[in-house]
């Protein structure tokens, strides 16, 4: 996670998780969004 961590900080974005199966789900859904965006300063869940 630290490399990831490292990664998106590098390309100026948020990671988005919605679920994982680390949470018991059947699988993982994510997605990138650029760090200063609306999306990433308005959206209410889990943000890395």
């Amino acid at each position: 996670m630290i490399m990831e961590k490292n990664r998106i900080k590098l390309m100026h974005a948020k990671l988005i998780r919605t679920h994982t199966v680390a949470t018991g789900a059947d699988s993982c859904d994510y997605w990138y969004v650029p760090d200063k965006s609306r999306t990433a300063r308005n959206y209410k869940g889990k943000i890395v």
